[in-house]
């Protein structure tokens, strides 16, 4: 007997088969929603307070602040969006600039309490800023101010498709779902790997080269974004205050790994060599100030020029030339306003890295686009581009210190002056913002500042190899050793960063305080080192990774320097001392 149903296509074979599959996918997506987890955090929800006082919460930081829904009587509302640097990192956020900026309102104008929030978060950009901007703006803020832009060429080297797939992906409570299963499942994995394997030093992966279109894409998407705020904000009658942005132009490289297309691999070897020269041309210069350049260092200048030649667009070539005529400046004793050849300089630099490499700070191009929305929309325009070839106002890359966040608040506090916000400039009274008062009333005490030090050297140690010898580096760590001279870390970092450069009496020097302490040496070993750095004897013994294109710390600490203080087995077996190439005698 013939089985005379018709026979289902090929291709309706394949649907019915590929919807039997994502069945149960559409059901545990359904499951998620209809139980409320696994969905991206709203940024605002209702909470009560520990007296049971309605407050609204931002949950898109980790201090997740809270203010009444209803603004007080006699209180200047002010909001600030953006990424790390408006979050107040690493010092984040009581000591942003945005708490600064209210600290200067309140004394300028009598009988004013400001309520500032802070609605920052660490990697946001201007899609973000522009996506929250009007859900915030429902809380009735006075002042809107916006610093953000550094972030707009994350994961440009992986393309758009790329940033787009992730973005619809975050939405897929699925596939949040199995992504946290794999965090879970590859940390477990990693904390055995950890266990078993003994540490190496590793080099940073290579540097991703982007495309033009990407580029120019991003600067398309931030400018509408900025639109998109400033549309938002006059609907609701709100002053938008936009900020320049401003980054360690002076004192933080473009990246040397990557050139850009169509430079000969015999140039290429001819600008690296000539940077090495420069970098310690440059290091020599800030060892002996008010001494000026040697002509070996104004040969090196030609040196640069030459190879611009043959490597066009390099932008090292250009910020090292800058960063010799700037180390004359200060060596010479004549740095004192900014110059504007040397900041067109450093900018240039920063923008050829931008156009070559995906990088993680904001290139002039950003703020010509801040300044040109400001202007078309008439926005509140605060200026900080120039403070990024002031030496000793960064901590990093982009993210300014204290002093550097100060300068920050006081642009902004300029700027909202001349424009007569909130009240007419007559009636502003003379104030002169204290940092060292402002760091007392808000209890950032040695003992913070401490710890944010051996954060901040140790970020900068394992990242990368930073110019003029880590200068960066150990600033941060000679910090730290002031602000807590009981604690051990700080010096063996130090060491460790003399020793990557062959500074042996420095290492020593760093350690001297620690030689009839060794118990505290070994039980900071123990917390925070891997088996490379090891007390023998009364001997410090280093397995160093002396590449120089390797960071100085890598391969020491142990993932993550929590600053736990549970004593724990060191993993790993204890290196022969023959794989050690440093020694520090502590006896």
């Amino acid at each position: 007997m013939t089985n005379d149903r018709p026979r289902l296509s090929r291709r309706k074979r394949a649907f019915f088969a590929l919807a039997l599959a994502l069945a149960p996918l559409f059901f545990l997506e359904a499951m998620f929603r209809v139980t409320g987890v696994f969905g991206p955090e709203e940024p605002f929800s209702i909470v009560r307070d520990d007296r049971g006082v309605e407050m609204v919460q931002y949950n898109w930081n980790q201090v997740k602040p809270r203010f009444p829904p209803e603004k007080l009587g006699g209180t200047l509302r002010v909001m600030v969006f953006g990424g790390s640097t408006a979050l107040g990192f690493p010092y984040q956020p009581r000591s942003s600039f945005g708490e600064m900026l209210a600290v200067m309102l309140e004394h300028s104008l009598p009988g004013l309490r400001v309520e500032l929030i802070n609605l920052g978060r660490v990697g946001m950009n201007s899609a973000e800023v522009a996506e929250l901007l009007p859900r915030a703006l429902e809380y009735q803020p006075d002042l809107v101010i916006v610093y953000s832009g550094h972030n707009e060429f994350i994961a440009l080297d992986q393309g758009q498709l790329w940033v787009w797939a992730s973005r619809t992906l975050g939405r897929v409570r699925t596939a949040r779902a199995a992504g946290t299963v794999i965090k879970l499942g590859l940390g477990a994995a990693a904390l055995s790997l950890q266990e078993r394997v003994e540490p190496e030093p590793l080099a940073p992966p290579p540097a991703s080269r982007v495309s033009e279109a990407d580029f120019e894409e991003a600067l398309v998407r931030y400018r509408q974004n900025l639109e998109a705020m400033a549309a938002a904000c006059k609907e609701k009658k709100i002053p938008l205050a936009l900020n320049t942005l401003t980054s360690n132009l002076a004192g933080w490289p473009p990246e040397d790994r990557v050139f850009p297309e169509g430079v000969p691999k015999d140039a290429q070897e001819q600008a690296l060599e000539v940077v090495a020269l420069v970098k310690d041309l440059c290091f020599q210069v800030r060892s002996r100030p008010g001494q000026g350049l040697t002509p070996e260092e104004v040969k090196a200048r030609e040196l640069l020029e030459q190879a611009s030649i043959q490597a066009p667009g390099y932008a090292p070539l250009r910020f090292w030339s800058a960063r010799l005529d700037l180390a004359g400046q200060v060596a010479s004793s004549r740095l004192t306003d900014p110059p504007r050849d040397l900041l067109a300089a450093f900018n240039r630099a920063l923008s050829e890295e931008a156009h070559t490499v995906s990088v993680h700070r904001a290139p002039p191009e950003i703020n010509r686009i801040v300044r040109a929305v400001a202007k078309e929309q008439g926005l509140i325009l605060a200026e900080h581009e120039w403070l990024g070839i002031s030496l000793g106002l960064f901590d990093d890359h982009c993210h300014p210190g204290l002093q550097g966040q100060a300068e920050i608040a006081r642009g902004i506090y300029t700027a909202l002056l001349d424009e007569g916000f909130p009240r007419p400039p007559t009636e502003w009274s003379a104030y002169e913002f204290d940092l060292e008062r402002f760091k007392a009333d808000r209890k950032l005490d040695e003992t913070f500042i401490h710890d944010i030090r051996v954060r901040m050297g140790v970020f900068l140690g394992l990242e990368r190899d930073l110019p003029l010898h880590s200068e960066l580096t150990r600033r941060q760590l000679k910090e730290a050793i002031a602000t807590g001279p009981d604690d051990p870390l700080p010096a063996l970092l130090l060491a460790a960063v003399h020793l990557h450069y062959g500074e042996t009496a420095e290492a020593a020097a760093a350690l001297k305080p620690w030689r009839k302490k060794q118990d505290r040496i070994q039980l900071a070993l123990d917390r925070y080192f891997t088996r490379s750095v090891d007390l023998r004897g009364g001997a410090l013994y280093f397995h160093l990774a002396l590449d120089p294109g390797v960071p100085p710390l890598r391969g020491l600490l142990t993932s993550g320097i929590a600053r736990d203080e549970k004593p724990r087995v060191r993993p790993g077996k204890p290196l022969p001392l023959s794989a050690f190439n440093a020694r520090i005698d502590l006896n």
